[in-house]
């Protein structure tokens, strides 16, 4: 429930796309980090590059360190079941968005067609190689492997977050 919840907020913030700006604003990348120099920052400390790979580290980081959120937040999110709920309560506790732009409707929305399009498989003994932000191989009988070097989908951002989350580390579609 956790990544999806996170999921469908990523969508309504950037479509998630990692190098996108905020209209009229100082957001910027996949959960729009205000101002972008709070990314910038938080990118240094984590020790990674702004790439869509290292701002799913950087939202691993925080949650190690209960940046954005309290450890107590992050852990009780992690643990939601309720989609529609993790959700809502990533909007809520992490992204902290102005009133009048709430769009939860928008975020369960995306959410949904998240559920709908990636069947989420818990596995333990599983790894990931990541030998550069364009190829993301999975070592697995099945072998899921992404190679597309020109665009980033939403299939490449949900796998490195799967992997960075620490909650499951394979998609099967």
């Amino acid at each position: 429930a956790s990544i999806l919840g996170m999921l469908g907020n990523m969508y309504r913030e950037s479509t998630t796309n990692p190098g996108l700006g905020e209209r009229g604003g100082s957001g910027y990348g996949l959960v729009q980090w205000t101002p972008k120099s709070k990314l910038l920052n938080r990118l240094q400390l984590a020790n990674t590059s702004d790439t869509l790979r290292g701002q799913c580290e950087v939202i691993n980081y925080e949650r190690n360190h209960g940046l954005q959120m309290t450890i107590n937040q992050w852990n009780t999110f992690i643990n939601l079941n309720n989609n529609d709920y993790a959700t809502e309560y990533f909007m809520t506790y992490y992204e902290r968005p102005n009133k009048k732009y709430l769009f939860l409707d928008q975020r369960i929305n995306a959410k949904n067609y998240y559920n709908d399009n990636i069947s989420l498989v818990n596995t333990n003994t599983d790894t990931i190689n990541t030998t550069s932000d364009n190829d993301i191989n999975y070592d697995t009988p099945d072998n899921i492997i992404l190679n597309n070097k020109n665009e980033r989908t939403y299939t490449d951002m949900t796998k490195l977050l799967l992997y960075y989350g620490g909650t499951y580390n394979e998609i099967k579609f």
